[in-house]
């Protein structure tokens, strides 16, 4: 169990279960909404479809909604002065995850931490994920802690837990404790179409032979939601509720043409059912 208590720090606790929170839920669209296909193939089509499936019904991808949701709690947390990485260029809390897992893994096989191996482990993910954390200093007060779990747990916190975005949504390394299912009009939906006119960005003119026609979902619609966390607690947890409840009062901005007031989404309806893992079952 110490080595869960490990996991669980660095949040590569996906080998375990102990709780999973269910949601279910219905947004609407308070403002025009487009999420794009790609250009038009065919003659005659607008230039700019909205997304569809195979039923040529749109829909709100779960992917558009999830990266909506992390980039709105990088900005919560950025606002609270707590460190956020930038999860595309720096690999830090990559980095982090990754040797965390290789710690814990030698520490659970050997029961002893050997100093070159730690180096070795260091050094090879600093230069896998292009980190710029000082090693040195970090191996040394591993090496030093090895010997003590409560100090080897206030190690990583201090120095391997990634940010809670990351904890949240993942990294290169690290699997997301939240998934997000594409999201479905209660209705039938008939989209409208726009005509508009591409500007330069050098001369705020217009620019030639560049009119389009982009189609939309009008406002008011209702869709259908649904998501799931594994094993959030504690500031994660928190943190996720704080999301939730921003998205049913002020709402956030999904798709594209937002800088024109497009894609604004609002919660209406949320309901959530907690399942918990004890003791080789589950229960709510």
């Amino acid at each position: 169990m110490k080595m869960k208590e490990l996991y669980k720090i660095i949040g590569a606790d996906h080998q375990f279960l102990d709780s999973l929170i269910l949601y279910k839920g219905v947004f609407v669209n308070e403002s025009p909404l487009r999420i794009g296909a790609g250009r038009g193939a065919k003659l005659g089509q607008v230039d700019l479809p909205v997304l569809k499936d195979a039923k040529e019904r749109p829909y709100i991808p779960g992917s558009s909604l999830k990266g909506v949701m992390r980039s709105t709690v990088e900005i919560m947390l950025r606002s609270e002065n707590k460190v956020v990485c930038d999860v595309m260029m720096d690999k830090t809390c990559a980095f982090k995850v990754s040797f965390g897992v290789g710690l814990i893994e030698q520490y659970s096989t050997e029961e002893n931490l050997q100093k070159e191996k730690i180096e070795s482990l260091g050094k090879r993910l600093a230069y896998r994920f292009g980190s710029n954390k000082d090693i040195t200093t970090l191996i040394n007060k591993i090496n030093e802690a090895k010997k003590e779990l409560d100090r080897l747990k206030e190690v990583f916190k201090e120095e391997l837990s990634p940010c809670l975005a990351c904890k949240l949504f993942g990294n290169q390394a690290l699997s997301s404790h939240v998934v997000v299912y594409n999201a479905y009009s209660e209705e039938t939906v008939n989209t409208s179409t726009i005509t508009r006119v591409a500007i330069d960005r050098f001369t705020n003119a217009s620019l030639g032979k560049a009119l389009f026609i982009a189609e939309f979902i009008p406002p008011y619609y209702s869709w259908n939601f649904s998501l799931r966390t594994y094993n959030l607690e504690g500031e994660s947890l928190q943190l996720f509720n704080r999301l939730l409840e921003l998205m049913r009062n002020q709402g956030i901005h999904v798709g594209s043409m937002q800088s024109a007031g497009f894609g604004l989404i609002k919660i209406k309806s949320l309901e959530q059912k907690e399942v918990v893992y004890k003791g080789g079952m589950l229960g709510e």
